[in-house]
């Protein structure tokens, strides 16, 4: 198996952006002994990162926050509790991201320091691929008794021969993550008081990583197809609408196959990418739509509720505060993560492995919600989903001439040009989370 020169992909990166070297450092994870010593080697901005949140807390914090940062020792903590977080990052074989001292007070988004950690060198394709299709909670073992790989995974179609190649993959994967370096600079980051922040995000990254993909492996390369078909099943068997950047990676395809990629210098193809990622986000009207039209909304406010109780990083100094003791926070905090609603999430997954058991009853379903949907973005995952379902699910699996009928159906409804409004509540929630933001400088 070929494997991605981590080395000499470190630096081309900085060759290509000089001003990232002391923005951007990427990790090497077998260049060291432990997932322990890579994390020691940018101690310094960890520590940095801490004191900016602490300060960011000072400013802007409620009395009980601004009296904790005061404390000693709180700043030991919250490093303790950090490191706690990147060591799980590191010792997964998957590529991560993350930002550190995060300027959250300008309203152009700016990340004082970046870690850019890439996938193992010896991950193998099935390994990298399989976030894309099974939901992070089955993925971490939190619900082990729904049979998702025995029903649901059996009638979806592997890589293409021709893409199996985990060289090229883990080079997308990393340039991914370096796109959401080289893109996030300057976005309006109020953008997320009415937007999907994040989905914007994560368009600019595809778009940079796909031109960067055609530039390295050629115009006639069928990953941005197969990629396309990715995201938009993520969507469908995840619920992961914030990763679903199907028209940002149609709109690269086309101008791939119109000749306008192979010559753009790496700037140029950071500032396509910005520009597409910003025509191609979503709002969040079209977020909730989807979230309510589908299963992730029910299943993700669920898992987030029992996670949230069951690891409260704010509770637990909150609650030192108030005992005045420290110690006993970093304590709860390491030993007391848990999740008590598997029976929960699993009584809500049986209906989502009801119509996604076989290719039919998943083409039935989302051509159903997307023939009678009054939202753009239900319309556009569904319309994607069933024009991409050759290459979704394995042949022979499914019936074609239901599923051209059903793809007639979902092309006769014409959705309108606004979203559907979510409920009042739920907005006037986000403006109290988001009022920040409407004041940055």
């Amino acid at each position: 198996m070929k494997r991605l020169d981590i080395a000499a992909a470190t630096e081309e990166f900085y060759r290509e952006f000089p001003d990232h070297k002391d923005k951007t450092v990427i990790v090497d994870r077998s260049a060291f002994s432990s997932s322990h010593a890579a994390i020691r080697s940018f101690e310094d901005k960890i520590d940095e990162h801490i004191r900016g949140v602490m300060q960011h807390v000072a400013d802007n914090g409620n009395f009980i926050q601004k009296k904790l940062v005061q404390r000693d020792g709180v700043e030991d903590a919250l490093k303790a509790f950090f490191e706690m977080q990147l060591e799980a990052i590191f010792s997964s074989s998957l590529a991560h991201a993350v930002p550190l001292n995060v300027k959250l007070g300008q309203k152009e988004f700016e990340s004082g320091f970046r870690v850019v950690c890439p996938a193992s060198p010896d991950t193998a394709v099935d390994t990298l691929l399989e976030k894309f299709r099974t939901p992070a909670f089955i993925q971490m073992g939190i619900a082990d008794a729904f049979e998702w790989e025995a029903t649901v995974m059996t009638h979806l179609k592997g890589v293409p021969e021709e893409l199996d190649d985990a060289e090229m993959w883990q080079r997308f994967v990393l340039d991914h993550e370096l796109g959401h370096a080289v893109t996030l600079r300057g976005t309006d980051r109020s953008l997320a008081v009415d937007h999907d922040f994040t989905n914007l995000l994560e368009c600019m990254a595809d778009a940079y990583a796909l031109i960067r993909h055609y530039q390295r492996y050629g115009e006639d390369s069928g990953f941005g197809d197969y990629l396309a078909g990715l995201r938009t099943t993520a969507a469908i068997y995840q619920g992961d609408i914030g990763h679903y950047s199907t028209e940002a990676i149609e709109t690269v395809i086309a101008l791939n196959k119109e000749g306008k990629l192979a010559e753009l210098t790496p700037q140029q193809s950071r500032d396509l990418a910005v520009e597409i990622g910003h025509k191609s986000f979503h709002d969040l009207n079209a977020k909730h739509a989807f979230e309510d039209t589908f299963w992730s909304r029910k299943i993700t406010d669920m898992f987030g509720a029992a996670t949230d109780k069951s690891w409260d990083v704010k509770g637990a100094l909150t609650e030192a505060w108030k005992k005045r003791s420290l110690s006993d926070a970093v304590d709860r905090v390491r030993n007391e993560w848990t999740f008590d609603g598997e029976d929960a999430l699993r009584e809500l997954l049986l209906p989502v492995e009801k119509h996604l058991k076989n290719p039919d009853d998943a083409i039935a379903w989302v051509g159903e919600k997307g023939a009678e949907t009054q939202s753009k973005l239900v319309h556009s995952v569904a319309t994607h989903f069933l024009e991409r379902a050759a290459s979704i699910f394995v042949d022979g699996s499914y019936d074609a001439d239901t599923l051209k009928a059903t793809q007639a159906k979902v092309a006769a409804n014409v959705p309108g040009e606004k979203e559907p409004d979510r409920p009042i509540v739920g907005r006037m929630f986000h403006k109290l989370r988001t009022r920040g933001l409407k004041n940055l400088k």
